[in-house]
């Protein structure tokens, strides 16, 4: 509930939960997501991992999923991390879809928090 999600970035208080949600389209229309798989990774600078957390597909036929993330996944040291998300197509295609831009890296913020 708590937290942005720009066009380069995800930035959630620590300790909070955060709901990525998502619409699949092609040429305007729905995109059909029965089979598919979508995950979500964090990394620090160095590439040592922080978080990987995989998505819920909620309407296949309507392209609708969300990544869901729980206090517990959140809590981890402030600060900026790289994050992207992928989809795997039943096929076996990968596409990294977050960011869209594939000349940038994202960036996963988490900011501190006062209330334990």
């Amino acid at each position: 509930m708590s937290g942005i999600l720009s066009s380069s970035g995800v930035i959630i208080r620590r300790g909070d939960s955060f709901s990525i949600n998502l619409h699949f389209t092609e040429n305007g229309e729905d995109f059909n997501l029965v089979g598919a798989a979508l995950k979500m990774c964090a990394a620090k600078e160095d590439g040592s991992k922080i978080m990987q957390k995989d998505g819920v597909i909620s309407d296949a036929g309507r392209g609708l999923a969300s990544i869901e993330l729980t206090p517990q996944e959140t809590d981890i040291e402030p600060g900026e991390y790289l994050t992207d998300i992928q989809i795997t197509l039943p096929d076996g295609q990968v596409h990294t879809i977050f960011p869209q831009d594939v000349n940038t890296l994202a960036y996963l913020k988490i900011t501190p928090q006062v209330t334990e």
